[in-house]
């Protein structure tokens, strides 16, 4: 008797080395952004970026750029929200 495998493409990880550290940087950055806003929200969002970016020694923008591709941060001209119900 053959026994039939199915196949899961979700437990594929194609992804290079890069690619999965470039993954787990931009989680980071994203949970500690949620951590540090919840705590203190009454500072602007653009200074909790700062300190991250300087702590990963990256841009703010790239800070900016990861919260927005992963649904946390949208800006609206002079008005942006934080989705803190965000998953990650």
């Amino acid at each position: 008797m053959a026994t039939e495998t199915t196949f899961n493409p979700s437990a594929l990880d194609l992804r290079t080395k890069v690619e999965r550290e470039r993954d787990e940087i931009r989680d980071a950055v994203c949970k500690e952004f949620l951590d540090s806003y919840t705590e203190h929200p009454s500072f602007s969002p653009n200074r909790h970026m700062e300190v991250i970016a300087r702590r990963h020694e990256l841009t703010t923008m790239g800070v900016k750029y990861m919260l927005q591709k992963k649904g946390i941060y949208k800006s609206n001209g002079n008005h942006p929200q934080i989705i803190i119900s965000a998953a990650i």
